[in-house]
This record gives structure tokens, sequence and C-alpha cells, in this order.
């Protein structure tokens, strides 16, 4: 199981303007500024907005595991180190839970008995990918759910006296 500190998407893309150029690169897409009523500067912008658009980091490589950028991008949405569990080449990245969510787990094992109802909740409300896979593949599930401690864990507390 592997942490991913906190660093910033920021410090994950760079991109750089075209003299005389502007654009923009988001989450969702690339805008380059309005050129509707100028056609030679129409062209500019598509052929200044082409590479910014190819270089766009991936959030996923060719085995649909999860990039750095992407690692980053779930760090900075749920405040909070990615927990990322690695089952037969899928790196299975979970949020870390919420006390709510934790609670609603316990809830359901109390009225259940059941541990793995509490794993469920525990995995369906705090896994990030491979979820339909997850679901499918019972071998990658139990794998998982023997993690769910883990992913619940994040620091280690010795008593002492």
């Amino acid at each position: 199981m592997t942490n991913l500190n906190d660093t910033t998407a920021a410090d994950a893309l760079k991109t750089e303007s075209l003299p005389g150029h502007t654009h923009s690169l988001g989450l969702l897409g690339v805008s380059a500024g309005n050129t509707s009523s100028n056609p030679e500067a129409a062209a500019v912008a598509a052929a200044a907005v082409g590479p910014v658009a190819s270089t766009a980091p991936a959030l996923a490589d060719a085995d649909g595991n999860p990039t750095e950028y992407q690692l980053v991008l779930w760090a900075q949405e749920h405040g909070r180190k990615i927990k990322v569990v690695e089952v037969d080449g899928k790196l299975v990245c979970f949020k870390h839970p919420s006390r709510a969510i934790v609670e609603a787990a316990n809830d359901v094992l109390m009225k259940t008995k059941k541990p793995s109802k509490y794993s469920e909740v525990i995995m369906s409300n705090c896994q990030l990918n491979f979820i339909a896979e997850t679901k499918a593949d019972d071998e990658l599930y139990y794998a998982l759910v023997n993690r769910v401690d883990e992913i619940i864990t994040s620091k280690v507390a010795t008593l002492k006296n």
C-alpha cells in the first residue's frame, strides 16, 4: 500500500503560451479566446491550442492505472492522502473515509452482524477507480476487502505509560 504525499496540480501541469496568443488549460478542456471575427486569428489560435491540448496530462495509463497527475488531483479533491493497493498490476485507489462513512459502516455491521457489509460500505464510499471491475471480479474484491482496515488507518498509535 502506498501513500501519496501532498503536492500541487500546478507542479504536475506546466503549459507554455505562444507570444501574442492567450490560452488557458483546464481539467475539462482548452479555450483560446474569442477569434470568431478574424479567420486568420482563428487559424493561429487553432494551431496554438492543438499542441496544448495534446500535452494535457493523462489521467490513466494504458492499463487503466492512475497517473501521478491523477493521484495529485484526487489528493487535492479529497484533502487527504490517497491509499493505493496493488492487485495483479491494478493500482486501486481509495480516499480516506470520513468519520461519517466509518460510523455508517459500523451501523451496518451492528445491524447485520456481517463484517463483509462493513467492508462494502467503506469500499463503495471510498474506492476511486476500477469500481466496475471490483464488482465483477470476486478475486479482486476479496483482495481489496482484506485491506479495508489499512484503508481506514492512517496513523499508528502507541500507548505509553
